[in-house]
């Protein structure tokens, strides 16, 4: 996510989700074209520092094995670069 994103409405339902809001520390957006992920699916995501769970709530253009975090999940799970993580 980056700053033009802030306050757009999501994907899975901004009547369901609200509008984005990079300080929430939940936010997953995932690339729901393919059958592995679903709104509302909960998804633990680790780090060598940290693990947290964020649920998916909008769709992005990743590949199938990515997903992109809010800011403040990213924070959470230690601001690591790419490849660093797991689910």
């Amino acid at each position: 996510y980056g700053p033009g994103f802030e306050g757009q409405p999501v994907a899975c339902g901004s009547d369901v989700y609200g509008l984005f809001d990079s300080s929430d520390p939940t936010t997953i957006a995932a690339p729901l074209a393919f059958d592995e992920y679903y709104c509302g699916q909960r998804i633990t995501v680790c780090t060598p520092a940290a693990c947290a769970t964020g649920i998916v709530k909008d769709n992005c253009l990743c590949s199938v094995h990515h997903i992109d975090l809010s800011q403040a999940l990213w924070i959470a799970l230690g601001g690591y670069d790419y490849g660093t993580a797991h689910w």
